[in-house]
C-alpha cells in the first residue's frame, strides 16, 4: 500500500520539532490517543524514514524500556517544507538530543503533559506556554525570537529556563508567570566555585530578575500585568528534594521558589498540594494554583 502523509502525521511530527525526543507513552498522552494506535502509525512513519526509534530504559517505571522517538533528517526536511518558521532553524535544534540531555528532555515532556491537563481540568484557568520556541499544534504561536531575552540578556547561560509558562484566571483576569527548572541531580547545589552548574547561582539569578523587575518584559508577550513569578524545581528523588529545600530555605528572599518531585507529580498531579514553598519542609505543602484550585488530579494514561 502506498504511504499517505496525513494531517495526524503532520501533527505528530510537529510535536517532535519542539520536544526533539518523546517516548511512545508521552506522544500518546500529548495526542490523547491509545498507545497501540500511535505505535502503528509510528511504524509506518519509520518505514518512510521520517522518524527513528531507539530503545532506552526511562519512564514512569524507571526500569521499563521504552521506545524513544525522534526526527530523521528526511523528517526535518519534510516539516521545513511545510512550516516556514523552521526555515532558518538548524537541524541540531530539531533532531535527537545528546544522551547526556535526553533524560532531562523527557522529564520536561512529562511536566508539560501534566501542565496541559491543568487547563483541561479547570475551565476557569487558561495555560499558555511561552517557550519552547515551537508551540504544540493548535496552540498559540510562540513569541518573537527574543522570547527568553528577559532572562538571557546578560549572557548568563545558567539562567535559561527549561520552560516558561503562564496560568490565567479567566474570570479574575489575573495571570501568574512560572519558570520551570527540571532537575535530575546532575548539578551541584552550591559548589565551591559556584559556576554555571551551581543551583544556588541559578536561584540568585532568578532572584535578581525578581527584584529588578526584569520579568515584567513578559507583560508585553502576555498582554497583562505581572506581580512576580514562581520558580518551580521538579526533581527526581526525595533525597535530592531535601537537599535543594535545605539550600533554598537557607537563602534570603527565596519564597518564590517552589519544589516537588516527579513521583509526587505523577501521584497527585500539578494542581495538588505537593509543593514546598521556599524550601520549607517543616510546613504544609501547597498548590502552585492556590487553595481555590488545590486538587489531587493524577494523570490518566490511555493503554
Amino acid at each position: 500500500m502506498t504511504f499517505q502523509f496525513n494531517r495526524n502525521d503532520f501533527g505528530l511530527l510537529s510535536f517532535l520539532t519542539q520536544a526533539r525526543a518523546l517516548t511512545v507513552t508521552q506522544l500518546a498522552a500529548f495526542q490523547k490517543r491509545e498507545r497501540q494506535v500511535v505505535r502503528r502509525r509510528l511504524r509506518a512513519l519509520s518505514e518512510e524514514g521520517l522518524i527513528q526509534s531507539d530503545t532506552r530504559a526511562f519512564g514512569k517505571s524507571r526500569g521499563r524500556p521504552e521506545k524513544i522517538i525522534h526526527l530523521t533528517e528526511k523528517g526535518i526536511d519534510l516539516l521545513r517544507s511545510k512550516l516556514p518558521e523552521l526555515e532558518d532553524v538548524p537541524n541540531n535544534w530539531l533532531d535527537a538530543p545528546s544522551h547526556h540531555s535526553l533524560d532531562h528532555q523527557l522529564l520536561v515532556n512529562w511536566f508539560r503533559i501534566h501542565l496541559n491537563a491543568v487547563g483541561e481540568i479547570f475551565s476557569q484557568l487558561s495555560v499558555r506556554v511561552i517557550s519552547p520556541l515551537f508551540p504544540l499544534p493548535g496552540r498559540e504561536p510562540p513569541a518573537a525570537n527574543g522570547f527568553i531575552d528577559p532572562l538571557r540578556r546578560k549572557g548568563v547561560k545558567a539562567f535559561a529556563p527549561d520552560l516558561v509558562f503562564s496560568i490565567t484566571h479567566n474570570e479574575k483576569k489575573k495571570t501568574l508567570l512560572f519558570f520551570l527548572e527540571a532537575d535530575r541531580g546532575t548539578e551541584s547545589a552550591a559548589g565551591v566555585s559556584r559556576g554555571k552548574g551551581d543551583i544556588r547561582k541559578k536561584i540568585l539569578n532568578y532572584r535578581q530578575c525578581f527584584q529588578t523587575g526584569e520579568y515584567k518584559s513578559y507583560e508585553t508577550i502576555l498582554d497583562c500585568r505581572l506581580n512576580g513569578f514562581r520558580l518551580l524545581f521538579l526533581t527526581t528523588s526525595s533525597t535530592r528534594l531535601g537537599s535543594l529545600c535545605n539550600l533554598v530555605k537557607s537563602m534570603s528572599s527565596s519564597d518564590f521558589v517552589w519544589l516537588a518531585t516527579v513521583d509526587q507529580m505523577f501521584s497527585a498531579g500539578l494542581s495538588a498540594k505537593i509543593w514546598f514553598r521556599g524550601g520549607k519542609q517543616d510546613t504544609a505543602q501547597e498548590s502552585i494554583l492556590g487553595s481555590e484550585f488545590a486538587r489531587s488530579a493524577p494523570l490518566l494514561l490511555k493503554e
